[in-house]
C-alpha cells in the first residue's frame, strides 16, 4: 500500500519549473516596465518549500539546485521591481 501523503515528485518538479519560469518571465516584463499582479506566488513558493521539506533528505537533495535558481531569480525580481518603483516615484518610465 502507498502512502497516500507522500508527495508526488514528479508534480513537485513541474510545479518548481513552472514557478520557476514564471518568476523569470515577470522580470523580464518589469524590465519593460509593465506592472506586475504576482497575487499568489508568495503562497506557490511556501508550498513548494513546505513540500520538498517534507521529503527525506536524499529526495529533497533532487531540488536544491533548483530551489537555489528560484531563490536567485526571487531576489533579481525584488531588485527589479525595487528599481521600477524608483522610476515611477521620480516620473520615469
Amino acid at each position: 500500500m502507498t502512502n497516500p501523503q507522500a508527495p508526488d515528485t514528479g508534480d513537485i518538479a513541474q510545479q518548481l519549473k513552472s514557478v520557476l519560469d514564471y518568476v523569470k518571465d515577470c522580470d523580464r516584463r518589469v524590465h519593460l516596465g509593465e506592472i506586475m499582479d504576482l497575487d499568489g506566488l508568495d503562497d506557490k513558493v511556501m508550498q513548494i518549500c513546505d513540500v520538498v521539506a517534507s521529503l527525506s533528505q536524499e529526495d529533497a537533495q533532487v531540488y536544491e539546485a533548483q530551489m537555489g535558481v528560484l531563490i536567485t531569480e526571487l531576489e533579481k525580481l525584488a531588485k527589479s521591481m525595487q528599481e521600477q518603483q524608483i522610476k515611477i516615484d521620480s516620473g520615469e518610465r
